[in-house]
């Protein structure tokens, strides 16, 4: 297990400075939400860089304005506790912004590899009974004949 976790500092500090380190509790708190604890960081170090996509640098504050503009549209929509959210993205930072907004809300997020297909995307949604998806328009286009034996009620394309 130590060479894993001489690994991991390597890894982290070949990312984050000294000063990020020092502020990280090793606690957890059980009552604490993804959520909750996501926007404690986002707080704490606002105006570092916390998603790299490309040539795009975006801040804690901004991801956290995002993540929370996607929780209200969510909110709108009908997603509450308990809902289910498929994402259907590859490695963009939609990703990060669902995962977050999701658990501020109470709702989960069902992961999707787009490869997969259709089929595949329908028996999810069934399955898991997801209420609204997340996805990239290629992957749209590619599930439009099978959305409506879904119980899909909303799909927001990024």
């Amino acid at each position: 297990m130590s060479v894993y976790n001489n690994l991991m500092d390597n890894i982290w500090s070949k990312y984050y400075k000294d000063s990020i380190l020092s502020h990280i509790d090793s606690g957890f708190d059980e009552e604490q939400t993804i959520y909750e604890a996501f926007r404690q960081s986002c707080e704490e170090h606002k105006n570092l860089v916390a998603l790299e996509h490309g040539k795009t640098k975006i801040s804690y504050a901004e991801l956290l304005t995002h993540t929370d503009t996607l929780a209200a549209a969510f909110k709108s929509i009908g997603i509450n506790k308990g809902d289910a959210v498929a994402l259907c993205v590859n490695g963009i930072p939609a990703t990060v912004f669902t995962v977050y907004a999701a658990s501020r809300l109470g709702a989960s997020v069902v992961m999707f590899n787009s490869k997969l297909g259709a089929e595949r995307f329908k028996r999810l949604c069934v399955e898991m009974n997801v209420k609204a998806a997340v996805m990239t328009a290629d992957l749209l286009s590619s599930c439009a004949t099978i959305l409506a034996d879904t119980p899909l009620e909303k799909v927001i394309v990024i």
